[in-house]
């Protein structure tokens, strides 16, 4: 094998938040409407309002919007992804676009590293939009769960309107290199909008070299600005690896529409790949970084839940 278990670690928290009255939330934009209120709210709390942004704020170090959004990094990224730098995404888990108080928001924060200590941060600033509100409705936090790989264990870290004395579990990847490959032949299900740009070109329909190059480099972007340490892989053999990979048919479409930013004022676009893509001739010492993929996202926006996919063979 050309690459180590990575040094990165995740938590996995599961929010319940019960609106006061129905509300309409489309599932395609809900982590992007979660991002939107998170940010706004804790730059609120923890910001001055005289501060011109974190690159010359006199607090960054000690300010976790900063440190959360704007993350100093020590050294340039190998990827250059949107978010590639953010140690957190957000997984909606609802199927439908009504949330009402007898079917609640459900979603999954995903931490990684160093920033899983700032839990608690996600847990008050959700809080708080009980009265700040999500999408101009008023919704309270129900209950927040700490998970563990498997979604069946938990420990109860928010109940009946109050932090609990638990905490959380944290997760390592082992568990992937520990298990048979399923074949040459994988089928991706994209979930989100995937988008990947690899070699300064935009895949309409991902290549398998596309994805594992930015699976490669978002490892060990956030392995080295969130755990401190180098990723062991030989980077350049991963890459040429996956190039003898083949699509043999795709179903799918591209997928667009408009995001505001409340930060910038600025409308952008929001795009990608959504379908099914099968590969063939793929190496089996890929299928530990697919199966880390799977948890960890691929492509850009991945802290809104965008680069979500399923792996199986075919």
């Amino acid at each position: 094998m050309f690459y180590d278990t990575p040094p990165l670690r995740i938590a996995r928290f599961r929010f319940e938040m019960r609106p006061a009255s129905p509300m309409r939330l489309p599932a395609s934009r809900c982590g992007e409407v979660l991002y939107g209120a998170f940010g706004t709210v804790l730059r609120r709390i923890a910001c001055d309002p005289k501060c011109d942004g974190a690159p010359s704020c006199v607090r960054r170090t000690e300010c976790p919007y900063a440190a959360l959004f704007e993350p100093a990094i020590p050294a340039a990224p190998r990827s250059a992804e949107s978010g590639a730098c953010k140690a957190f995404l957000f997984r909606p888990l609802n199927d439908g676009d009504e949330i009402t108080p007898a079917r609640p928001l459900r979603f999954e924060l995903r931490l990684f590293g160093t920033a899983i200590e700032s839990w608690g941060v996600f847990v008050d600033v959700f809080r708080r939009l009980s009265t700040t509100g999500l999408a101009d409705r008023a919704v309270d936090l129900v209950s927040v769960l700490s998970l563990d790989w498997s979604g069946t264990s938990a420990r109860i870290l928010f109940d009946d309107g109050a932090m609990t004395a638990a905490e959380p579990i944290v997760l390592g990847f082992d568990r992937f290199f520990e298990t048979a490959p399923a074949g040459d032949r994988v089928r991706i299900d994209f979930l989100t909008p995937t988008l990947i740009k690899d070699r300064r070109t935009l895949l309409r329909v991902p290549t398998l070299g596309g994805v594992i190059r930015r699976l490669r480099d978002r490892i060990s972007t956030l392995s080295t600005s969130w755990e401190s340490r180098e990723w062991n892989a030989d980077y350049r053999a991963i890459g040429e690896c996956a190039e003898s990979a083949v699509v043999r048919r795709s179903e799918g479409e591209w997928s667009v529409h408009e995001r505001h930013s409340t930060r910038t004022r600025r409308e952008m676009p929001v795009e990608g790949f959504r379908g099914t893509v099968f590969y063939d001739a793929v190496d089996e010492r890929l299928w530990p970084l697919l199966r880390i993929g799977e948890e960890i996202h691929a492509g850009q926006h991945t802290v809104w839940g965008n680069g979500r996919y399923r792996l199986s063979g075919w």
